[in-house]
């Protein structure tokens, strides 16, 4: 057929192979663990891990300002020298940023301890996120540093290597030491602390002076902020949830619907594998404007949202069973959680490949505008349905909300950048050819 043939043959699917088993290595590692996790820790302690995972999460995306997005979408576009300085830019104002961030959270939470009482997590495990969450920018920087340079392999073993330390920590201290949750964030933290310093070692190379002259930090922090915007919003879908479940109902439903939840990412996993081939492939073919190059991307991405959406389904009904033999009794009732998951995962892969459509123009804004509206709705929708359904809620709103941006997104992509999205699979298009 054609369009696998035109699959076949670009390099991309080769990168996208290695991306898929390192990230699948990665994930399928985390989701390995259940077993062991389930047994030796409560609920409630999967609640509190889940928690400060997902914080931290939030907060690389704060502190990095869109700052690895924009290293990919920039770096076809200038030669070496400025690539250099560009890295070393975005890698200072990350810094500033968690120094700033760390600062304001402290003014916050030391005299009134609300930031704590809202996340239900204590000072100290608020103020180490916010470090960890430094370090894992950094990581971001030099694995995007590796995406653009189409260093698959090198990729690869720098994220499964991080994995594999993080594991063997974790482990340690849990089985051997006796530690519950706190076994497990040590090792979340010490992994991240680590490659954090081997992330700098990887960028030095690639990094010039870490200069912040006005006019080009200006220029980063005006596409920047809406990224970083966008990402608070989409960590929203994730972190809402836990917060709402923690407050309305206690840490043991947090450790529940987390399980459910990380049955969910094996479809992320594979879906943030094929992304990370995906953006520099997209980035260096969709500026362009060839008639041919626009179609092969509307064909890869035909062939993806329609593969994904078959596995999204299929592992939602696989996993149902599979659960009782991966978790302790104490978890089954994570089942209820699974398959709206799966496909609010399954939107967010389509959603991340037509967003690029509008960071490739440079309409950050309306990104912006697009994840931060639908996050104001997810966290209305998620309250009124975890009041009404109970914690099962939280898992439908974040598949709706997921569906609506991106629809939302579709539509401002297909307007802002016409491609062949009606006959791709044609030899020739005159119709879009005559545009």
């Amino acid at each position: 057929m054609p369009g696998l043939k035109a699959i076949a043959d670009t390099a991309m699917l080769r990168r996208v192979v290695v991306y898929t088993l390192s990230g699948s290595l990665s994930a399928l590692i985390a989701f390995g663990l259940l077993p062991v996790l389930t047994r030796y820790l409560t609920p409630r302690d999967y609640g509190i891990v889940e928690t400060f995972t997902v914080l931290t999460t939030c907060l690389s995306g704060v502190v990095l300002l869109g700052g690895n997005t924009l290293l990919a979408k920039e770096y076809f576009d200038h030669g070496h020298a400025e690539r250099k300085l560009l890295a070393g830019r975005v890698l200072a104002l990350t810094v500033l940023c968690s120094v700033l961030l760390l600062a304001i959270v402290a003014s916050i939470d030391i005299p009134t301890g609300w930031i704590s009482r809202l996340i239900k997590l204590g000072d100290l495990l608020i103020y180490l996120a916010i470090v960890v969450s430094l370090f894992n920018a950094v990581v971001a920087l030099a694995t995007t540093l590796l995406q653009v340079e189409k260093r698959a392999w090198g990729y690869a073993l720098f994220v499964n290597s991080k994995t594999v330390v993080e594991i063997a920590v974790s482990l340690s201290l849990i089985l051997f030491f006796g530690f519950k949750w706190q076994g497990r964030i040590a090792g979340i933290s010490a992994a991240s602390l680590v490659y954090g310093l081997v992330g700098l070692l990887l960028l030095k190379p690639s990094t010039g002076k870490s200069s912040l002259a006005f006019e080009p930090t200006k220029r980063l922090l005006v596409l920047g902020l809406p990224l970083a915007a966008a990402h608070v919003s989409v960590w929203i879908y994730g972190m809402v949830d836990r917060v709402m479940i923690n407050n309305l109902f206690d840490l043991t439903n947090t450790g529940l619907y987390s399980v459910g939840f990380r049955f969910g990412t094996v479809v992320s996993m594979v879906e943030t594998a094929v992304s990370l081939a995906w953006m520099p492939y997209f980035y260096e073919n969709i500026r362009r404007r060839e008639v041919e190059s626009d179609r092969q991307i509307v064909k890869l991405s035909y062939w993806y949202a329609g593969g994904l959406l078959l596995f999204a389904v299929g592992f939602g009904l696989v996993a149902r069973w599979l659960l009782p033999i991966m978790v302790d009794a104490r978890f089954y009732a994570a089942r209820r959680y699974i398959m709206p998951i799966c496909v609010a995962f399954w939107f967010s892969g389509v959603w991340k490949i037509f967003g690029l459509y509008l960071i490739a123009e440079e309409k950050t804004r309306t990104y912006s505008i697009i994840t931060c509206g639908t996050a104001a709705a997810h966290i209305a929708l998620a309250y009124i349905l975890l009041r009404t359904v109970g914690v099962v809620g939280a898992a439908w709103a974040t598949m709706l909300s997921f569906a609506v941006a991106t629809v939302a997104t579709i539509v401002v992509a297909v307007k802002l950048r016409p491609m062949p999205w009606g006959h791709p699979f044609l030899r020739r298009s005159p119709e879009f050819e005559s545009k």
